[in-house]
């Protein structure tokens, strides 16, 4: 016999899923979840005839046609050949009349009640199996939304966390910023402590210079007050010998006029000359004192302008070195303020970071839940798809336990209906001879079986 394997149990032709009207479909076959089977694990025998019947009208019309005879065999999976449908319509269809009648069923279903055990259960499974089936579709469906929310979860997570992370580099860099311009202000403190200690080294050294410049001044106005006396002496000598001279002319004069008073006058000029050699030695020696005291006074002034000019290079040097710590102090001022900008700027970011984190961490919680469901979802369509295999595994063992017993009750009724056409040729045989041999046929008063 031909091997017939349905692609899909449960899918029978021209009905829906459940087979029939009064059947809740499921799947994705009319958009609804199949939640109950109209085939009774235990029915009655009769409601087990009248669902396998109506499960076989495809058409609705209260007969079974062979299309649709064919259609179900071979949708259940059946393993028969199409002569052996065929004849086992034949053998349903007493009538002829092109359809098989409720009537004319239950007298098949009498003679074959396997293979109407076989269509019942096989029906029933396959709704059982499209039930299995529309679960395991909702679940995919139902995993795929929750891997669909589960990636929503992470790209907001991962967005929450990029933002948080961009904000936390942000105050790590104010910090940093914040610790640089603490830095630069120390070292600003420290070149305003150094033009400041600069500035008071100048101050100091000036005022050394200024008192040696005034010492010098001192010295100079000391030295000069000898000169002068000197000069004075030197004048007043100058004056004597300037004198000394009129008197030694006079006395020359008088010399050459008396004659008679030229040894007194000798006397007087010898005595006036050596006078004068005397003041000439002093004027001298005073000259020398003058000229040494003038060298002294030259030291003196050059000494002065020399503390002059160092003074004047102290006093602008404590100038620049006072500019220098009004600099310093007004980029200390700056660096300050710099580091209070920079400080409040981080303290309003530290702030503004708490919402971040609370956002990162509910988007964190949210995925985390995602997962978990997730792998709820994934861990039940598993346990699905390994119920649905083993059920199938079992639902095809059954079958093929079943296929033997089918076959065997098939050709039991056929060598039955060729022993039933076998005797009633006999009977019509024996009927033509008694009748023809002028013979009382014995059997017409017996029971024919």
């Amino acid at each position: 016999m031909a091997s017939l394997r349905m692609s899909s149990h449960g899918a029978l032709p021209g009905r829906s899923v459940g087979g029939g009207s009064g059947a809740t479909t499921g799947g994705k076959a009319g958009g609804l979840l199949i939640t109950q089977n109209r085939f009774p694990e235990h029915p009655s025998a009769d409601a087990k005839l009248r669902l396998v019947f109506q499960e076989l009208d495809l058409n609705d019309n209260n007969t079974i046609e062979l299309e649709s005879f064919r259609r179900v065999q071979k949708a259940l999976n059946f393993q028969f050949s199409p002569a052996t449908v065929e004849d086992l319509y034949e053998r349903m269809d007493i009538r002829k009349g092109g359809g098989v009648t409720y009537s004319e069923w239950m007298n098949f279903a009498a003679h074959y009640p396997v293979l109407v055990d076989a269509l019942y259960t096989r029906s029933r499974e396959a709704i059982e199996r499209a039930k299995m089936e529309s679960q395991m579709e909702a679940q995919r469906e139902a995993l795929e939304e929750v891997n669909r929310k589960e990636r929503l979860a992470n790209q907001q997570h991962q967005v929450a966390l990029n933002e948080l992370r961009q904000h936390e580099r942000t105050v790590e860099t104010l910090r940093a910023d914040v610790e640089n311009r603490k830095l630069d202000e120390k070292e600003r403190q420290r070149v305003t402590f150094d033009a400041e200690k600069a500035a008071d080294y100048a101050k100091t050294d000036f005022i050394t210079k200024e008192r040696e410049w005034n010492a010098a001044r001192d010295a100079e106005k000391a030295h000069n007050k000898p000169v002068v006396d000197t000069q004075r002496t030197i004048s007043k000598i100058e004056k004597n010998i300037n004198n000394l001279d009129e008197g030694i002319a006079n006395s020359r004069e008088k010399e050459r006029q008396l004659e008679n008073m030229l040894n007194q006058t000798k006397k007087e000029t010898q005595a006036l000359v050596d006078e004068s050699a005397g003041l000439s030695e002093e004027l001298a020696s005073v000259k020398q004192i003058e000229k040494t005291l003038l060298t002294a006074l030259e030291e003196a002034a050059i000494t002065t302008k020399n503390w002059y000019d160092q003074m004047k290079v102290a006093e602008g040097e404590y100038n620049r070195a006072q500019g220098q710590v009004g600099q310093c102090r007004q980029i200390e001022a700056a660096a300050g303020k710099a580091v209070k900008a920079v400080a409040a700027k981080l303290h309003e970011q530290e702030i503004n970071l708490a919402p971040f984190r609370e956002r990162e961490g509910q988007h964190r919680d949210l995925h985390r839940d995602a997962v978990s469901n997730m792998d709820e979802a994934d861990n039940l369509l598993r346990k699905l798809e390994q119920e649905l295999g083993e059920y199938s595994s079992r639902r095809v063992q059954e079958e093929e336990d079943e296929h033997p017993l089918l076959e065997h009750e098939v050709r039991l009724r056929e060598q039955r209906y060729n022993l039933d056409d076998r005797d009633d040729v006999h009977y019509d045989e024996t009927t033509r001879f008694m009748s023809t041999a002028n013979r009382t046929d014995t059997r017409q008063a017996m029971t024919r079986v």
